[in-house]
């Protein structure tokens, strides 16, 4: 089977225009026109107690091509966490990029009052071969549950990577999101979180580190629908040898719902000339009784702190490598205990190690 232009002709891919001049060139993307579907290479490992199956129709609405493309050739999962469940051990998702189309869906239901964290890891494989993962994620969080959920994309440079996720939160439920993208050509991370039970809270925060070109759209939305709701989210990312990154976070806030909290914060570091990092915090609000904030700081490393340190006898290379460590150190002890914290690490480490060979 392939992904064939004539099959989808009447919708349009993403044009990757976000307003105020945000913008991807549209040709920095390999769409999955002419694409054969790839061999699924997706697994799913869980404790016992929480129930696993493949099979079923795909959810997504043929919105675009992509969405299209996604629905002919998607493989779905389902992972149900029962009530009242405390999971010693992470639900696994593992996944490969592999050469041509593949499209993932997983539906997961965390019952309510249960605790249990996921973690998944984007794996790359080797050659230069053209890849394209279009991944659709829906969580729903019952009342009361806890959930982690940490994701690590470190795909091929010939990769391309759309993913986007659902999550729902119930009444007093708190669910902990992060992703790490790294890997490939272009990738696309969007989380949608919809707070619709009273006093839910989602906490959000994704880290990136572009290089060689790469381009990384990210975007988080937390919609407050009911009352005394939280959200905090937090995105840090560098650019270097003429990567770009566009990060969007967007708080709304229901009208007449009352005693809300609403933060953001966008954060990017530039390292390198021909590099770009654009941050668009929003905040939409229809209610008074709400406490909300967003800020979005974007530039170069600070000369007062190189200088500091190179005063105290570090080499430059050494004083970038030390400071843009730090700058990610907070978002990369949000992932401790995923076994995924030591993997981001290096891969910074490396992008810093190509960078400042150059110093």
């Amino acid at each position: 089977m392939s992904i064939s232009s004539q099959k989808i002709s009447s919708q349009n891919w993403p044009d990757l225009k976000y307003g105020l001049g945000l913008a991807f060139d549209p040709a920095t993307v390999a769409w999955p026109t002419g694409l054969a579907t790839a061999e699924q290479a997706l697994a799913v490992r869980a404790p016992q107690g929480v129930t696993v199956r493949a099979g079923g129709t795909s959810a997504v609405a043929p919105s675009d091509r992509l969405a299209v493309s996604h629905r002919s050739a998607a493989k779905v999962w389902r992972v149900d966490v029962p009530a009242n469940f405390r999971a010693v051990e992470p639900v696994v998702v593992d996944t490969r990029f592999n050469p041509g189309f593949t499209a993932e869906e997983i539906e997961i239901s965390v019952g309510a009052g249960s605790q249990v964290s996921f973690v998944e890891h984007g794996l790359p494989v080797s050659g230069s071969e053209p890849a394209f993962r279009s991944a659709r994620l829906r969580l729903t969080a019952g009342s009361g549950a806890k959930v982690n959920y940490v994701r690590l994309q470190d795909a091929q440079r010939s990769a391309v990577e759309w993913h986007e996720s659902t999550v729902l939160i119930g009444a007093g439920a708190e669910v902990t999101w992060l992703d790490a993208v790294f890997g490939g050509n272009f990738a696309h991370a969007g989380v949608v979180a919809s707070l619709v039970g009273e006093g839910a809270a989602f906490r959000h925060r994704a880290l990136t580190f572009g290089d060689a070109g790469q381009r990384f759209d990210l975007m988080a939305t937390a919609s407050h629908e009911a009352a005394r709701t939280v959200s905090d989210m937090a995105v840090r990312g560098a650019v270097a040898a003429g990567a770009k990154a566009i990060v969007r976070g967007r708080v709304t806030v229901k009208n007449g719902t009352m005693g809300c909290v609403g933060r953001q914060e966008l954060r990017g570091f530039i390292l390198a000339p021909g590099a770009e990092f654009d941050a668009q915090p929003q905040l939409e609000t229809g209610t008074e009784d709400v406490r909300a904030s967003h800020a979005a700081a974007v530039g170069r490393l600070d000369r007062e702190k190189l200088f500091y340190l190179m005063a105290r006898g570090l080499d430059r290379a050494t004083a970038v490598r030390l400071l843009t460590e730090a700058f990610f150190a907070p978002l990369l002890a949000v992932m401790r205990g995923s076994g995924l914290e030591e993997a981001a690490a290096c891969i910074i480490t490396e992008r810093l190690k190509a960078l400042t060979d150059r110093l």
